[in-house]
């Protein structure tokens, strides 16, 4: 397909075209093309909505249609795709294959995307096409940007199944906040993706200081103190079974003790003080 060549030709309204690539009705749209000279100044938004649903024959169309200098794609032409599957992302990446790293503002990258739909077929084209499971996240990143790494983004979306899938893939547990997470989470999934994690070699008494990263906050504390605040007993009860000790002190000092204290939840005391005392750590 001819390369159409770039106008300084001002285009009537746009609706008409968005609306084609919203519907996937590739035969209105190059109706509409056909019409007129040149680029639409909305080419990257047309490329942007068929992405999003899905039209990935629409997607085809354009990318055919207009080359690198006509209709640039970048980020959000990425972010868009994974909203519409894995074969309008895989098309963008053709044109773009850097994007498959691209962190999208406040949804971390497409990986952690696919991990929040439970999408495998995009989680693992991406981890196939370097991706990497384990990335680095610093205090230094600007605070508009996801805050986790894929394997945290796993468990604060209760998905214990994505985070043995991205342990199997190379993803490291170590230096990352996901126990800790788990273990105050308030969905029904906790008590089993706690499990999962220990179970994958979580350290049971690691604090948010041990880590490499603090997500910006200036307390951290062990896992089963997490457990204790959102008062879930059968976590705490296998945290303790699988050796989390109460006598680990947070950032302000205070241990398990102090906190089942101040949460005053009777169930957590018994269980705390069924714990002897020797195997403070």
């Amino acid at each position: 397909m001819d390369t159409m060549l770039v106008s300084d030709e001002i285009w009537p309204p746009e609706q008409p075209l968005l609306e084609a690539c919203q519907d996937g009705d590739l035969a209105k749209l190059v109706r509409l093309l056909s019409a007129q000279y040149g680029v639409p100044s909305g080419c990257k938004a047309l490329l942007g909505k068929a992405a999003s649903n899905g039209h990935s024959h629409i997607v085809r169309f354009l990318l055919m249609k207009y080359d690198k200098k006509q209709l640039h794609v970048d980020g959000y032409h990425a972010l868009m795709a994974t909203f519409g599957g894995l074969e309008c992302y895989r098309l963008i990446c053709e044109r773009e294959p850097t994007l498959i790293h691209q962190i999208f503002p406040y949804n971390g990258n497409a990986m952690q995307m696919a991990i929040s739909r439970s999408d495998f077929d995009l989680l693992n084209f991406t981890l196939q096409h370097g991706a990497d499971p384990g990335r680095v996240i610093s205090d230094e990143m600007p605070v508009w940007a996801c805050h986790f790494v894929p394997v945290e983004t796993a468990v604060v979306c209760s998905k214990p199944e994505m985070v043995r899938h991205l342990i199997h893939h190379g993803a490291t547990l170590k230096g990352t906040r996901a126990l800790d997470i788990a273990a105050g989470n308030e969905k029904r999934t906790r008590l089993e993706l706690v499990m999962c994690l220990v179970e994958e070699g979580a350290d049971i008494n690691a604090t948010s200081r041990d880590q490499e990263y603090t997500h910006g906050s200036p307390t951290w504390g062990p896992p089963l103190q997490s457990a204790i605040q959102s008062q879930h007993v059968p976590t705490i009860q296998y945290l303790l079974e699988k050796g989390a000790s109460p006598w680990v002190r947070d950032s302000t000092g205070g241990t398990a003790w102090d906190k089942a204290s101040k949460v005053g939840n009777e169930a957590i005391i018994r269980l705390l003080a069924e714990i002897p005392t020797e195997q403070r750590i």
